[in-house]
């Protein structure tokens, strides 16, 4: 079964509920499960090629999952599926109609853009309420004028928070995956855009500082 995204412009209030109590239930522990992670399969795309954003380790027992554009706005989603007594896949507002979300939490975007070029987020929800993880990828669309030269195939860093969610006062882990080998130097920045003012931290390897 599947749901325009006339259900988002007009007010999802039990989705609201949700994230409602699920930010309620930040102090909780989360259960002790394989890490989520999520990987670009090509790892290199292309304008025009399909790509296929595949989840591993997912979580059982969930309420619903869903594919969200950026890291921080997980109101304009891309899609969403609920686990009732029966599936129901929900357009997001973000949805293109190029989007095709698996059973498996694994996303399809067929002919991509560079305007597809961003953050993809995957969240999962238990049926308890409580977010079970917050996993996070940028994906790069590349531009189609420089096809004949294809980067060396390397597989796209992922970020994940460690506990997918945390309370005022708590602590939390970036935990990077898939770090690109060989490198000079590692930056952390708050935001979307990289400039001085909003650098957190650097490391150089040459200095192992």
């Amino acid at each position: 079964m599947e749901l325009s995204s006339e259900l988002f412009s007009n007010g999802c209030t039990s989705w609201q509920r949700v994230l409602l109590t699920a930010s309620l239930l930040t102090c909780w522990l989360l259960p002790t499960t394989a890490r989520v992670t999520i990987e670009s399969l090509p790892p290199q795309v292309y304008e025009g090629e399909n790509v296929l954003l595949r989840v591993d380790n997912m979580p059982e027992n969930l309420l619903v999952f869903g594919w969200y554009r950026g890291m921080t706005n997980l109101w304009q989603a891309i899609a969403q599926h609920w686990l009732y007594y029966y599936s129901v896949m929900v357009k997001g507002l973000n949805h293109s109609g190029r989007e095709i979300l698996y059973i498996n939490g694994s996303l399809w975007i067929q002919n991509v853009t560079q305007e597809d070029t961003g953050y993809y987020t995957f969240q999962t929800i238990s049926k308890r309420g409580e977010i079970v993880s917050n996993t996070s990828l940028y994906l790069h669309v590349y531009s189609s004028l420089f096809i004949c030269v294809r980067p060396t195939t390397l597989i796209s860093p992922t970020i994940e928070l460690v506990p997918a969610s945390v309370a005022a006062g708590g602590s939390i882990l970036l935990l990077v995956h898939n770090i690109p080998k060989y490198l000079q130097s590692l930056f952390w920045y708050k935001g979307l855009i990289a400039f001085n003012k909003v650098e957190i931290a650097r490391y150089r390897t040459a200095k192992n500082s």
